[in-house]
C-alpha cells in the first residue's frame, strides 16, 4: 500500500513539474511564505506534516494544475492539450538552452 502511495506521489510530482515548465502559474501564497505553507498543509495543527497531510496537499495542488491544463474543461487532457504542453515545454527548453550557450560563449 505504501508503495502505491509513493508511486502516486511520484507521478503527481512529474505532472507538477510539467505544469511548472509549461508556465502554469501557482497563485498559492504558500510558495512565498514557508510558514503559511506549513500551516495550510498541517491540518491537525501539530506543527508537523504527516504523510497523509503531504499527500492531501499534493492531490489538491495537482487537481488545480490539471484543471488549468484542461483548456476545454472536459475533465481529460486531450492530445491537443498535451501537444500545447509539449510545445510550451520545448520553447522554454530552447530559451534556457540558448541562455546557457550565450553564457558559455563568454
Amino acid at each position: 500500500m505504501r508503495f502505491i502511495q509513493v508511486l502516486a506521489l511520484s507521478l503527481l510530482a512529474a505532472l507538477w513539474s510539467l505544469c511548472g515548465v509549461a508556465g502554469v502559474k501557482n497563485e498559492d501564497a504558500t510558495r512565498r511564505h514557508p510558514r503559511a505553507s506549513l500551516e495550510s498543509i498541517d491540518t491537525n495543527g501539530d506543527g508537523q506534516i504527516s504523510f497523509d497531510e503531504y499527500q492531501r496537499a499534493w492531490v489538491e495542488r495537482m487537481a488545480k494544475r490539471f484543471d488549468r491544463l484542461d483548456a476545454n474543461g472536459d475533465g481529460v487532457l486531450s492530445q491537443d492539450e498535451l501537444t500545447r504542453l509539449r510545445e510550451k515545454r520545448a520553447q522554454l527548453h530552447g530559451r534556457f538552452g540558448k541562455r546557457r550557450s550565450d553564457a558559455q560563449a563568454r
